[in-house]
Formats: structure tokens, sequence, C-alpha cells
């Protein structure tokens, strides 16, 4: 819950700072600085200390994804607003492509077996006109009503029914369906930036996406922790 409850601070800095220096300061922290420090505290704590290790590391990276909600403002900058909702769309889908998507294919490359997590940067381009033709809140509709409505059960009752001889195939497929959806996602970085005016933005924009980081990525686990007490996770 440490991202919900720096979101007002970390709006308040970007508003002083700016998205650019807030966001450099996030990759500085979060990708060159902590990293390295952080694996090498945890591998070399005692059996002792690890609950105590484990819950300063947490809140370490609740700091720096608080950091990291300066990325929504500073992407939406880079582009002037006539093609900015194609431009975020490829950016966006970029990252999740090379980083999402060439890490497994690298991994998976002494397999012989390539992963089809590059669909969300092939989709990028459409998804961006889709976005300037329709507007990001139905785009995000869509993306919202396929991802967590219409998606999740058929997928899971398929994989969880599918034959050990189609079960290869049957990955590749839901792969593919993954990529759309997180392709058409990509309207959230434009949608939540329209909800709020220019002056208060920043802050807006923080305390929107970490309230949903704490609520959703927080009290997920808590409440799945707390189930482990009441039904035995086998």
């Amino acid at each position: 819950f440490i991202p919900t409850a720096l979101a007002l601070f970390v709006g308040m800095l970007v508003d002083r700072w700016g998205a650019s220096k807030v966001h450099t300061l996030a990759l500085l922290l979060g990708s060159v600085l902590a990293p390295m420090p952080m694996f090498y505290w945890w591998t070399h704590t005692p059996q002792s200390s690890a609950i105590a290790a484990v819950y300063v590391g947490e809140a370490i990276l609740g700091l720096l994804l608080a950091l990291t909600t300066s990325v929504y403002l500073w992407v939406v900058e880079l582009f002037p607003v006539r093609v900015r909702s194609t431009g975020v769309s490829i950016a966006y889908n970029l990252g999740i492509g090379v980083f999402g998507g060439l890490g497994p294919v690298l991994s998976d490359a002494g397999n012989l077996v390539i992963s089809p997590r590059f669909i969300p940067t092939a989709l990028a381009l459409f998804v961006g006109m889709l976005v300037d033709r329709w507007g990001a809140s139905k785009v995000h509709t869509l993306a919202l009503l396929l991802g967590s409505v219409l998606a999740p059960m058929p997928m899971f009752y398929w994989w969880t029914h599918t034959p050990q001889s189609s079960a290869i195939a049957a990955v590749y497929v839901g792969e593919a369906i993954l990529g759309l959806l997180l392709a058409l996602t990509t309207s959230v970085y434009l949608w939540v930036v329209e909800l709020f005016p220019v002056r208060v933005r920043s802050t807006g924009v923080s305390i929107a996406y970490n309230l949903g980081i704490g609520v959703f990525g927080g009290l997920g686990p808590v409440l799945s922790d707390a189930g482990n007490l009441v039904i035995s996770p086998r």
C-alpha cells in the first residue's frame, strides 16, 4: 500500500519538478542504483531476518513504484496533440515488445521456442489509430470489457480443459489474445490524463494510478494470504 500512501507527494513533486525529471529519478533509482544492492542484501540476509528484509524491500519497491507514476505524463508530453494517441501507443507497446517480449524470446531461444509476446508491438500502430478515431475512453472501455469481463473465464476454462497434446498450441493462442488485450490497454495512458485539468494533472494521475496499485496490487495478495488461513492452497 506504500505507493498509494506516497501518491499525493509524488504528484506534488511532479508538479514542482516536472514529469521528465521525476521520471529520470525513477529510472536512476529503479534501474541503476537500487537493484544490485537489493539483490545482494536479500541473498545474504540470514534466515532470522528474512521477513524483515522482505518488508523493507517491499517498502523500497513501493517508493520506486510511486515515482514511476510520472511515466504517464512524461510519455504524453513527448508527442504533439494531433498524433499523441498513436505516439503513446507505439512507445508503450514497443516497450512491452522489447522488454516484455524480447526477454522471453532470448530465454526460450535455447529451447528453439519463439515467444508470441511481440504481438502488442505489432498492433501498436493500429491501436493508436483506433484511439485517434474513437477516443481514449471508448478504447479503454473496450479493453476493460474484453480483458476483465469477456476473456478471462473462457480462457481459463479452455486452458484447464485442453488435452496435453494441444497444450503448447493453446498457450500460443492464449498469448496472442493476451497480446491484443495488452495493446488495447495502451489507451489507459491517455484516458487517465484526460480525467484531470492541467493544473492538477500530475497529482491527479499519481493518486489514481497508485490507488489502483494499492487496492488491486496490494489488497489482492493480502486477501490471498488471508484466504490461505481458511482454505488450503492445495
